[in-house]
């Protein structure tokens, strides 16, 4: 699990550096790889910890949603997008 994290928080350093298509794809890459390494250690527990985790997931996806939208009314969202992700990640 630890190791997923790592790759996922590595993934996203491209794209804070310099957002373009490789980068994206490197992200991509990155991300698949990764993600079957985090989600593992998962599918040996109880299904009510599976959806407490999944409901965690959903509350952290539409605050980011909404932080998301608020920076780009506010803020340059070509420059601080990267950071953007960046923050969410870690």
């Amino acid at each position: 699990m630890a190791a997923g994290t790592a790759l996922f928080n590595l993934s996203i350093v491209g794209i804070t550096i310099q957002m373009n298509p490789s980068t994206l794809l490197l992200f991509g890459i990155m991300d698949a790889v990764s993600r079957p390494v985090f989600d593992t250690p998962f599918g040996r527990i109880s299904t009510e910890l599976v959806v407490w985790r999944e409901c965690a997931l959903s509350v952290g996806r539409i605050s980011s949603v909404g932080i998301l939208v608020m920076l780009y009314k506010w803020t340059d969202p070509a420059s601080t997008l990267g950071w953007f992700m960046l923050g969410i990640f870690l």
